[in-house]
């Protein structure tokens, strides 16, 4: 109850302030008087600086609910903490961080800092009378060695001469969701048109020469839309369509190279981490895959695997990278110059294709990312000069910021003069609609913020989801080119269960249909068995049948497929438990059902006794649909929603439900799924940037403006955005 007195008299002193000091108001009417009239009263409010009001009571504390929650640990409970030392980082000592591993000054102030922190270790481990377990040392950005230690060391370790403060960190995970309801999947073929990447892409902008770091989970070196060969092919095209000798243009680009990763190697986080853990020196040609991947290394554990194969974090970074960045063709044996344009293959090319991929994998054996394994990612990302910085990752917090949080909150923001655009995803907790209502506007503190650290940073540009336009794989196309998608389940996930109907695009190719005028009985299936042989079967959901029952008639009687309409809004699930037959069956939605009625016949004579209409169709094995739209809303998972501190988060919004990217879990280097959540709306995001960066650099904007590539690649980004409840919700970026 304290807590919810402190909330509300915090928020009426705010809004106090803030009436104070923009306006008078006018009393409201006197009984009587409905229009107020002459005797309308103005009331008068004194401003209230920022020292009227103290929240020093919040500071450090943390919200009930759905924020953050107040962890219990005992006193030899193993946490991760931040031990930051009272001495300057090398931003805060005044070294521009821009080309700041060329200077060589700041690299000999990173050494000393280095040299101190393994000083105040070694105090450290006399007071608590043991080794301390260092897992990182950050010098750059900040000047702070993180370590697990028991919790009952805290205090005795924060007394060490040289130790400013000492935090315990967040840990992440990737920002995904699960089972979305959203029914479109659109993928690089179609959310061009949303986010203007097909604009860029006709003016010669790819991404070619930019760099994306990507901190996630890994990828997978081997799948053929990351092929380094592939990328070169499409730079030799592009050299070609230029006029330009191949590897002059290639020396323009400025790829990042084996022998660039050399020069700055001993300046990475990556290096000093590896040689600590393993006690062994880290070469570049460890750390540099191909042309496409040009730096990969595993924060979380220390070690060069940086693949989905030995841990279970899963194939999240590989489909990130693809939407960022996955290239514009793929190997292709039967093509005369070995590769094929990979959105005519299989309907997937990053936004940026011609990028370079900077996998730093933070998600591994050793479990989540911790705050500091973040930002010594992003460290590394700046050193090797990255364009596009891309964390799909974050923790369902919000509202008011932990210590923890506000420390590192204002380290991102010391990297401002940095050329990186740092896109982070905003959360999948919903909008706060979704936790209150008007009636309890102040339970449980709710706030209107959803957005999760550290997408809530003030220097990340974070990335919120809007509903798509378009959808990838599952589609059939009708005799005039109209297209609509379809369900299928092809098992019962919880049992296992196995139903026996294959996939649709088994037999995919045009087929006849026939629409019958009922739900599929076996009387219905018996009359028209001579009509329906060999040809895909349309009936009703509705009456006392069960799914596999109409099934089995349609397999009985010769079909080829059956598709089950529904009869209301909607996607349609189907148990098909009871099934006994090979032939595919699918359902579609009601409005899809529509369009197959209406571009059925009914036949001239018909003496079967059962009313039917019959067309053609067109399995497809993998299409797209793209639909217009005057406006775009919100993704329902979407985090979005105005934090405490007034700013506007999310700043900008992309596509992110189910959409189509590489898949990195199947073996051979082929395989491409769907995800949705504000996971997959960030890197579209930061493909743009990259390709913005590229606009920058090959018309000398930074020089012509006095502005950093950054701050001109946001400003481009969200020129034509409005974020949140927006009508066109679109990032074109030149």
């Amino acid at each position: 109850m304290k807590r919810k007195k402190l909330s509300r008299l915090l928020s009426f002193a705010l809004a106090a302030s803030l009436a104070g000091s923009l306006c008078t108001v006018s009393a409201p009417a006197s009984p009587g008087q409905p229009d107020g009239g002459d005797s309308a009263v103005s009331l008068e409010f004194e401003e209230i600086t920022d020292g009227s009001v103290s929240a020093q009571l919040l500071e450090g504390t943390e919200a009930d609910g759905d924020g953050l929650s107040q962890e219990e640990y005992g006193e030899e409970d193993i946490v991760r903490v931040s031990i930051v030392l009272e001495e300057a980082s090398t931003v805060e000592a005044g070294y521009s961080i821009e080309s700041i591993a060329d200077d060589e000054e700041a690299v000999e102030y990173r050494e000393e800092l280095r040299e101190t922190q393994d000083e105040i270790v070694g105090e450290i481990e006399e007071v608590i009378d043991g080794e301390l377990d260092v897992v990182r040392n950050l010098t750059l950005a900040a000047n702070l060695v993180s370590a697990n230690v028991e919790y009952g060391q805290i205090d005795v370790i924060a007394d060490v001469d040289g130790v400013e403060e000492i935090y315990i960190e967040n840990c992440y995970e990737p920002t995904v969701v699960g089972d979305e309801e959203e029914t479109s999947d659109p993928q690089m073929a179609t959310s061009s048109s949303q986010i203007g990447s097909s604009t860029a892409w006709e003016e010669g902008y790819t991404g070619a020469g930019s760099r994306i770091a990507v901190i996630d989970t890994g990828i997978d070196t081997d799948h053929q839309s990351f092929d380094g060969g592939a990328l070169e092919y499409s730079l030799s095209l592009n050299a070609e369509e230029a006029g330009v000798d191949y590897d002059a243009y290639v020396e323009s680009l400025d790829l990042l190279d084996a022998d660039e990763i050399a020069e700055k190697l001993d300046q990475l986080n990556a290096y000093s981490g590896y040689y600590t853990s393993k006690t062994l020196t880290l070469a570049e040609d460890d750390v540099y895959y191909t042309a496409k991947i040009a730096f990969g290394y595993n924060y979380i554990d220390e070690s060069l695997d940086i693949t989905h194969d030995n841990d279970s974090q899963g194939e999240h970074g590989s489909h990130v990278e693809g939407i960022a960045a996955a290239n514009a063709c793929i190997p292709d044996t039967d093509s005369e110059s070995g590769y094929t344009d990979a959105l005519d293959a299989v309907n997937v090319q990053g936004v940026a294709p011609d990028a370079q991929i900077l996998s730093l994998k933070v998600f591994g054996s050793a479990g989540g990312a911790y705050d500091s394994d973040i930002f010594a990612a992003i460290e590394d990302a700046i050193i090797l000069e990255a364009d596009a910085i891309n964390l799909s990752l974050g923790s369902s917090y919000a509202g008011f910021s932990t210590t923890t949080t506000t420390y590192y909150q204002a380290i991102l923001d010391s990297l401002t003069e940095a050329g990186a655009v740092v896109c982070m995803s905003a959360g999948n907790a919903y909008d706060w609609t979704y936790y209150s209502s008007v009636e309890s506007l102040y339970a449980e503190d709710v706030s209107f913020d959803t957005v999760g650290y550290p997408g809530s940073y003030t220097n990340s540009l974070a990335v919120a989801s809007v509903a798509n336009a378009g959808s990838t794989g599952n589609v059939i196309r009708l005799a005039d080119g109209t297209g609509f998608g379809y369900t299928e389940y092809t098992s019962n996930s919880s049992t296992g269960e196995t139903f026996g109907n294959p996939k649709l695009t088994t037999i995919a190719g045009e087929w006849e249909y026939v629409y019958i005028n009922g739900f599929g009985t076996e009387e219905q299936f018996a009359l028209l068995a001579d009509v329906i042989k060999d040809k895909i079967v349309v009936v009703n959901r509705g009456g006392s049948l069960s799914f596999a029952t109409r099934a089995n008639y349609a397999y009985q009687y010769g079909a080829a497929g059956l598709i089950v309409a529904n009869n209301q809004s909607g996607t349609l699930a189907m148990n098909l438990s009871g099934f006994e037959g090979d032939i595919p069956v699918v359902s579609v939605t009601q409005a899809s059902a529509e369009l197959l009625r209406t571009y059925a016949s009914e036949p001239e004579e018909n003496t079967t006794g059962v009313g039917y209409s019959a067309g053609t169709l067109t399995i497809e094995a993998s299409g797209t649909i793209i639909t217009d739209s005057d406006y775009y809303t919100m993704s329902s998972f979407s985090s979005w929603g105005i934090p405490g501190s007034l700013e506007l988060k999310p700043e900008i919004t992309a596509p992110g439900g189910t959409i189509y990217s590489v898949d990195g879990s199947v073996a051979g280097g082929t395989s491409y799924e769907t995800m949705s959540g504000t996971s997959m709306a960030s890197p579209q995001v930061a493909g743009m940037a990259a390709v913005a960066a590229q606009y920058i650099r090959e018309n000398s904007l930074e020089e012509e403006t006095g502005l950093s590539a950054r701050q001109l690649a946001q400003s481009l980004l969200c020129l034509h955005r409005n974020p949140c409840m927006s009508r066109r919700a679109s990032i074109i970026p030149c």
